[in-house]
């Protein structure tokens, strides 16, 4: 993870670590908000990158290619159905 802004990161590992150590709240302090309060579920937003989605333009992480990156994969022979 990293911040443009500030310019700071941290690994995945340490994030985690951070995490662990939050205190939880007691459940019976919760409150959940209305439907009301709602700003992102049920409302339409725009998908900025349609047409790069449907013209083969738009890059995936499966895209990325880095110096001495290592692929692997699991290959299996084809499955023999017996009925």
């Amino acid at each position: 993870m990293s911040h443009a802004k500030s310019g700071k990161s941290a690994s995945f590992g340490e994030l985690a670590m951070a995490a662990s150590k939050v205190k939880l709240p007691d459940v019976e302090t919760l409150s959940l908000k209305s439907p009301k309060e709602y700003t992102h579920i049920g409302a339409s937003h725009a998908i900025v990158d349609m047409q790069d989605m449907l013209t083969g333009k738009a890059l995936y992480g499966y895209d990325v290619q880095v110096d001495g990156m290592l692929c692997a994969s699991i290959t299996r022979p084809p499955a023999r159905v017996w009925q």
